[in-house]
């Protein structure tokens, strides 16, 4: 019999189940994630949101803004096929002249890098130039009142090689089909008829438009799967990486299968992926949209688990030695250069950039090295003192890495003391009292001075036993117990003030 996984056919035996079929194709799949069967579809035409421009030296590709010079290009585009690039600066390119009615302002606007707009040449309308912003600046080109109406997602560095005098050679619109499906969970065990179409897992395509909050979403999902935290008839919400701080950017209208990242509120952090078309809100920035399986977002119920897969992958090279960023940077097309210590064996605990879209855009990552016994191994104690585990992993950039950083505030050799004094004000919830010593507090645990002292927030180890004070010279009431350190004892025996000291933390709490 004939069975569908993920729109790919396949050939089974009478009496297989649902998991015989995933097996057989090899999809992408998470035990204990939900698993869609659709059981109709039908297709129906969706307005585009996406063109590629053709020019000689290479495609460029732009996403529409939601906004009425976006109409205007709909309808109007291809007056810009034959059109050359008129003029250029290190902050823009121009494309042009075509002749309109609008209004040009004549003050100074703020642009960021692959801003799409409408620029009006000496403030002429029949000077109309479609203009493509190359970097982060102020200019006055003449745009109209909100003229910034698309934004350029794919060709940057085409656009960056163009010249005066290459020319537009065609404009296409990207045309998509949306999917109206009736489906339904199934379980692995289910045996099958034949002719069901199975879904999976669901697909995302993280646009580029907002490369923090992709970058965030790709480390949320680094894992492959995704827990649902709520489902309402909008939206299906998954979980995030809690304490994260989000910056508002692409905060543009939603529609059924565009995936968000709330960036204020209670549930920052936290992922929705829309069902149907909602307004603008300055809560949500747009990160990109699901290209796969929404069948799922459907059917999803709170507490169920979802396996994702997300175009492009996440580019994280930390903790990895040289030789393998370098073997994992080779197949995906990437330059490595090396930095620090560049021994094959040498582990990286910086990379620049850290942003995977701008890697992907660049071709090139920095890797800086590090000796293994440069790096303190910690365990940390997540069942004992929860909350005060998360806020050392927020201080130290590892809720979103694998390996972290602190600079030493205070060092003093002789009370085998190291003090770290973080900025506790960017951590928004309370350090309030959990798993304080009792009777000793042992070589190498890691304390962390609750709210009940001034030093709040303040970061210790001691490289000695104490029966008195925690290791940030606390008593023990004002002390919270975090973890321990397993390995780098002499890089804090040795630390100095002001010395950066990279943390990778060895275990995982318990599911």
């Amino acid at each position: 019999m004939k069975v569908e996984v993920n729109g790919l056919d396949i050939e089974l035996p009478e009496g297989s189940t649902v998991m015989d079929a995933i097996e057989r194709s090899g999809a992408v799949y998470h035990r204990e994630s939900v698993i869609g069967l659709v059981e109709d579809i039908s297709k129906t035409e969706v307005k585009t949101d996406k063109y590629v421009i053709e020019t000689n030296s290479g495609k460029l590709k732009i996403r529409l803004r939601s906004s009425e010079f976006a109409e205007y290009w709909r309808e109007n585009h291809e007056q810009y096929v034959g059109k050359q690039v008129i003029w250029q600066t290190k902050n823009a390119l121009a494309f042009g002249h075509t002749s309109t009615d609008f209004r040009p302002r004549q003050s100074p606007q703020n642009y960021r890098r692959w801003d799409v707009f409408f620029g009006l040449s000496g403030f002429e309308g029949d000077k109309t130039d479609l203009v493509f912003s190359t970097s982060d600046h102020t200019g006055t080109y003449g745009e109209p009142e909100d003229g910034i109406f698309a934004r350029l997602i794919g060709g940057r560095n085409t656009l960056q090689h163009l010249k005066v005098d290459d020319t537009i050679n065609a404009i296409t619109p990207v045309f998509e089909s949306g999917k109206e499906s009736i489906s339904k969970p199934i379980k692995p065990d289910a045996v099958l008829e034949g002719g069901e179409r199975i879904v999976t897992y669901i697909g995302f395509d993280l646009g580029e438009e907002a490369y923090d909050s992709v970058e965030y979403a790709l480390a949320a999902l680094e894992g492959d799967t995704a827990m649902v935290t709520n489902t309402t008839n909008a939206f299906t919400q998954l979980g995030g990486i809690r304490d994260m701080i989000i910056e508002p950017e692409n905060t543009h209208t939603r529609r059924r299968g565009v995936v968000t990242v709330r960036n204020k509120g209670v549930n920052t952090g936290e992922l929705y992926i829309y069902k149907d078309a909602h307004l603008s809100i300055g809560s949500h920035n747009i990160i990109g949209r699901v290209v796969h399986g929404i069948e799922l977002a459907d059917i999803a119920e709170i507490g169920q688990s979802i396996t994702v897969k997300t175009e492009p992958e996440r580019v994280m090279m930390l903790g990895l030695t040289q030789i393998e960023a370098e073997k994992r940077l080779e197949e995906r097309g990437i330059k490595q250069v090396r930095r620090g210590l560049e021994d094959d064996s040498a582990i990286v605990v910086i990379q620049e950039p850290i942003n995977t879209p701008t890697i992907l855009d660049e071709k090139k990552l920095s890797t800086t090295g590090a000796r293994s016994d440069e790096i303190v191994k910690v365990e940390l104690y997540y069942e004992q003192a929860p909350m005060t585990v998360q806020y050392f992993k927020f201080i130290c950039g590892l809720l979103d890495k694998p390996i972290g950083k602190m600079r030493a505030f205070y060092t003093n050799r002789e009370l085998g003391i190291t003090l770290f004094k973080p900025k506790v004000a960017l951590f928004k919830r309370a350090i309030s009292r959990e798993n304080t010593p009792n009777g000793e507090v042992t070589a190498f645990e890691i304390g962390v001075t609750n709210m009940s002292r001034k030093n709040l927030g303040m970061i210790g180890v001691r490289d000695r036993n104490d029966t008195m004070h925690g290791p940030t010279g606390e008593e023990f009431s004002s002390t919270n117990i975090i973890g321990r350190i397993v390995e780098g004892f002499e890089v804090l025996k040795k630390s100095k003030t002001d010395q950066i000291i990279y943390l990778q933390v060895i275990n995982r709490p318990k599911v």
